[in-house]
């Protein structure tokens, strides 16, 4: 065996080593973390906003079907701009408010219409709305049964 493979032999053996030795004490360590601990009987309180006057939220430590009855009791309070588990962007409650008509494209075989410097045609959607016809100063859109418009905005 010539020095030089020896000298690399030597230096895997060692880093080989100490890598074992480090992931044992990061073993040993993931074990024994118990995660944040409440302090005593010193209550930790959470003031949250849009909670009515007087209401606080107190962090206690829960197990079981408890955990459940607490979290439903801390969400009901608590104002959600959207549901947590749809993925996307959090918006205005009301999503008409955030669909501006930029502009109009006609042409009487097929109108294109710039909402929210997107680009659609009539049958399209957006979010739960469908175009449903699109006209030279507006768009008419419609949610289930109800329909509504957005106008272009000529003043520019």
């Amino acid at each position: 065996m010539r020095k030089k493979d020896a000298i690399e032999l030597g230096i895997t053996v060692v880093l080989g080593i100490l890598l074992l030795i480090v992931s044992f004490a990061l073993i040993h360590k993931k074990k024994s973390y118990q995660g944040p601990r409440l302090a005593g009987s010193v209550p930790v309180v959470f003031k949250v906003k849009g909670l009515p006057q007087g209401h606080e939220l107190h962090r206690k430590q829960v197990k079981g079907i408890e955990f459940f009855k607490r979290f439903s009791m801390v969400t009901a309070v608590l104002p959600l701009e959207r549901d947590p588990f749809i993925a996307g962007e959090a918006g205005p409650h009301n999503s008409k408010a955030a669909l501006v008509l930029d502009g109009i494209m006609w042409d009487l075989k097929k109108p294109t219409a710039v909402i929210g410097s997107n680009f659609f045609n009539e049958g399209d959607t957006i979010d739960r709305y469908k175009i449903v016809k699109i006209l030279p100063t507006k768009v008419v859109l419609q949610d289930g049964d109800s329909r509504f418009e957005l106008v272009l905005n000529q003043s520019i």
